[in-house]
């Protein structure tokens, strides 16, 4: 079953998500860019968001998970937890490939005017403190914009490795459309406010979309 989802991501507040890499800011912290200089959400940030919310979905379900990132404590071999046989290890390839989140908008307006450079000063945890010399500087993009992707899925029932439950193509479709709709942020400072966000989306099984009274019926097991 080929599975196409179109996801729009509507930020309630400003978001930082991190470059990941050295700039040429001067700032700490870079938000992620592409070559134009326009904010992004990468592929990759959108992937680890979703696959952490579906692992605390199935371990909430009693299912199977095994402990990602670590290699050395995930599935090895044959056998797959249900994470796993979605978003892949590092000895099985990934049924879900991400497009980068790019803006919606048209763009009428220089990259520049939708990043604001925020103030930071480091607290020692241990004593409850500022720590001297300790301010830094975090680059974010201002709420209220529309960031659109695709999620592309190659989901097969005969697939081997997981139990015969959890090789249901609903069943694993469901965890990922659940997974999505659980999704309220992206980045990082959460508790500083930073990051909200609105998730909506459509689900293309085969070319043709999934009515309201599908999608229903593949999610009600997960919820």
């Amino acid at each position: 079953m080929r599975v196409r989802v179109t996801l729009e991501i509507e930020m309630k507040s400003a978001m930082s998500v991190g470059a990941g890499q050295l700039t040429e800011s001067l700032v700490d912290k870079s938000i992620a860019k592409d070559v134009t200089r326009w904010p992004v959400i990468p592929a990759s940030t959108v992937k680890g968001m979703l696959r952490s919310q579906c692992e605390r979905l199935a371990r909430s379900l009693g299912l199977h998970v095994c402990h990602a990132p670590k290699p050395a404590s995930m599935c090895l071999g044959e056998r797959r937890c249900i994470i796993c046989a979605l978003f892949g290890s590092p000895w099985h390839e990934s049924k879900v490939v991400f497009s980068d989140l790019v803006l919606s908008e048209p763009r009428r307006v220089a990259p520049e005017s939708l990043v604001v450079v925020r103030p930071g000063i480091a607290v020692s945890r241990r004593r409850r403190t500022v720590e001297e010399g300790r301010l830094f500087f975090t680059e974010t993009v201002i709420g209220g914009l529309v960031f659109r992707g695709e999620i592309y899925a190659e989901l097969d029932e005969s697939e081997g490795g997981v139990s015969a439950e959890e090789a249901s193509l609903d069943k694993r479709l469901g965890l990922l459309l659940f997974g999505l709709q659980t999704l309220a942020g992206f980045g990082g400072k959460g508790s500083s406010g930073l990051g909200w966000c609105a998730v909506t989306y459509k689900v293309y099984k085969d070319g043709v979309e999934i009515v309201d009274e599908e999608l229903a019926r593949i999610l009600e097991e997960w919820q």
